[in-house]
């Protein structure tokens, strides 16, 4: 990711100031490759926040972004989404890095309640029971998060659920997505979704 912060049209980058891009650094982890997330997140944490007034690169929309900085800082994030859910109040869960510095970025190992942890990514199990996490620390990468079993899941079902692909509200209707003339916003067209709100039967009737 070239840029942390290029807006939402970005194709080099990244757009970190608004929620939709909170949870790109962590895709590292599907190619196996979870030094190049650390290095974003290290980028972006000293990059884009400080303690000043405008220490927060946008609005912070009830929490968003300083919640996006704590999850950067301590190394875990809700990224698998409609699973691992996180609890308010919940079990506690301690987070050791030992060695863990300015140079030693790079997650080398991890321990889950002291037992060895090859996967880049903890279930929503040790969320509600607690736990300990002990990450290994090095200045450079290993073969940590690296092998084909180590990888978070990937879920699809319900990927083409209702309202993403455009049904109609009853679900049982679907309109296909539709291309608006060129010329539309400045000549850029746009491929949307649409929902079928009425039925109008458009075939031809007997005369009385």
């Amino acid at each position: 990711m070239e840029d942390l912060d290029a807006g939402a049209y970005t194709q080099t980058g990244n757009h970190l100031s608004n929620q939709p891009a909170f949870s790109t650094p962590w895709v590292y982890n599907w190619p196996r490759v979870p030094e190049r997330t650390t290095d974003v997140l290290y980028r972006a944490v000293d990059e884009m926040y400080d303690t000043t007034p405008s220490g927060l690169p946008g609005n912070d929309d009830q929490g968003a972004l300083s919640a996006w900085y704590v999850f950067a800082t301590i190394g875990v994030m809700p990224t698998i989404y409609g699973t691992g859910d996180l609890v308010v109040s919940g079990r506690v869960i301690t987070i050791d890095a030992p060695g863990a510095g300015p140079e030693a970025r790079c997650t080398t190992g991890l321990r889950v309640n002291h037992g060895p942890r090859s996967e880049s990514w903890v279930d929503a199990a040790f969320v509600r029971s607690g736990g300990t996490l002990t990450f290994e620390m090095s200045d450079t990468p290993g073969d940590w998060g690296t092998d084909e079993d180590d990888v978070p899941p990937s879920s699809t079902e319900g990927m083409n659920a209702r309202n993403s692909v455009g049904t109609s509200p009853d679900g049982d209707r679907r309109v296909e997505s539709v291309i608006l003339p060129e010329g539309t916003d400045r000549g850029i067209t746009h491929i949307v979704d649409v929902a079928l709100i009425e039925d109008h039967d458009t075939r031809p009737r007997p005369r009385p």
